[in-house]
């Protein structure tokens, strides 16, 4: 599986994508070619090679005729798209980038989409860079598109109505990782968010791959002592790595004045408001003081909603917050039919094996519907998955296994009877009751073990 990794350390636009895939071996005619069935007149595009902070990367413009062509309504580019012959997967991701575009600046200029007009952006320079992205990336065979958390910048747009990020940019970017190095220019525009954001499988590390070649996007303009260019990694995906790969927002809160009773309500609100998993670890704090570290994964868009809930519930004065990386394998859940009816149940593969797991909630419900002990609940319908899933059945303990008939340890002698129980009787016959006590008297326990004898016998005194 090929795949392209754009690193965004220097954030991401338009034309810099174009850049990076013409740096990265994609020729300017073959391009060209596979644009052709939008019938766009007017426009021409140009491929130079430019250094940037001693990197060598290619600068690409779309080179706009305006007495040629003039299109800034939304739905005069969809349009263009719709009577152009791209494909049919290249024309609908085209179309749901454009869409998403539009709708964030339709949010930010309050219009409805049919009355939408990009003003700063043009027409024909955003349909040239969102059709030449998805175009490019399919032909150079890429199957799957990752990124680099995203450098936004700073300081101020170029009305300086704004700050940077630009409102359009901010809402295109819900959920997805960004960060700004402090550099006072816009590192990524409206066009190179609404890209990314919808192709990009995942914001995650560098992932495991064979690169092949890598590409320098150049960006417009100069950054001091910064290499503005997007660099994009191809290769092909390592095989012998079964597992994904994702960014995920660890929160950790330690608290030492907390009554345990609110953890299961706390673990209960955390979960409904996104977090993937919510999990507490004792530790000593300063002076010896026992205490639990309240630790939260959630995705970045809920992070801030769980932050705002371990302050409400509980009494901690801060929150650690940091992005990590997790190795994780696929899964899906369905609805699988069993003899005690439909049953939720995991599936994970590794290593060319599937399980199945049942979730625990089904198996809790099913247990309290039938009064059977859960365990034996959880066993039953385990070894049922396990047959469904091409394995060999598993066996269902039920029963414990008999005791031995004797057996000595820490003074104990197992398999005897203890003074005052019943005695066991070879097969057809009676029970013996003990010396000195009526047969058929039951008020022995029903022990099977008992201390050992000392070898000394009480003295008793006959009565007088």
């Amino acid at each position: 599986m090929k795949i392209a990794y754009f690193d965004c350390f220097s954030g991401i636009s338009g034309d810099m994508i174009l850049g990076a895939l013409i740096d990265a071996g994609l020729s300017l005619k073959r391009l060209e070619e596979g644009l052709a069935p939008l019938k766009l007149p007017g426009y021409r595009l140009s491929a130079k090679t430019v250094e940037k902070a001693g990197i060598q990367a290619t600068k690409v413009d779309v080179v706009v005729d305006d007495r040629k062509v003039h299109i800034k309504d939304y739905p005069e580019m969809v349009s263009v798209f719709r009577q152009g012959r791209l494909g049919r997967s290249i024309e609908a991701a085209t179309l749901g980038i454009l869409e998403r575009l539009a709708r964030a600046e339709a949010e930010v200029h309050g219009r409805r989409l049919s009355q939408l007009h990009f003003h700063e952006l043009g027409g024909v320079d955003t349909l040239v860079d969102i059709a030449g992205a998805v175009v490019g990336l399919s032909l150079l065979g890429v199957d799957e598109v990752y990124a680099s958390p995203l450098n936004l910048g700073g300081g101020m747009t170029r009305s300086a109505a704004f700050p940077i990020p630009a409102p359009a940019t901010a809402a295109l970017l819900t959920g997805v990782p960004v960060y700004s190095s402090g550099i006072d220019r816009e590192l990524t525009t409206p066009t190179g968010a609404a890209i990314i954001s919808s192709l990009a499988k995942g914001f995650i590390p560098f992932p495991a791959c064979r690169v092949e070649v890598i590409g320098h996007g150049a960006g417009e303009t100069e950054l001091p002592a910064t290499a503005n260019v997007l660099r994009l990694f191809l290769g092909e995906r390592m095989t012998d790595r079964p597992w994904g790969e994702d960014r995920v927002v660890q929160l950790e809160a330690n608290v030492d004045d907390v009554n345990p009773q609110i953890y299961d309500y706390l673990t209960e609100r955390l979960m409904e408001a996104g977090a993937i998993d919510v999990f507490l670890t004792p530790i000593i704090m300063k002076k010896g003081r026992p205490a639990v570290t309240i630790g939260v994964l959630a995705r970045a868009e809920h992070s801030a909603r769980l932050t705002r809930l371990l302050f409400d519930e509980t009494p901690t004065l801060g929150v650690r917050v940091q992005e990590v990386s997790r190795a994780v394998l696929p899964r899906t859940t369905q609805s699988v039919s069993t003899p005690w009816g439909r049953l939720r149940v995991k599936l994970t593969r590794h290593d060319g094996h599937q399980e199945m797991r049942p979730e625990y909630d089904d198996c809790r419900d099913l247990a309290k519907a039938t009064g059977r002990p859960l365990r034996v609940v959880m066993q039953e319908v385990s070894a049922f998955l396990h047959t469904l899933s091409g394995s060999a059945p598993l066996e269902v303990s039920v029963e414990a296994p008999p005791l031995p008939e004797i057996v000595q340890e820490g003074g104990l002698v197992w398999g005897e009877p203890v003074e005052g129980q019943v005695a066991a009787a070879p097969p057809g016959e009676a029970p013996r009751a003990p010396a000195g006590e009526p047969a058929g008297a039951g008020g022995g326990r029903k022990s099977r073990h008992r201390r050992r004898r000392s070898g000394r016998r009480k003295k008793t005194t006959p009565p007088a």
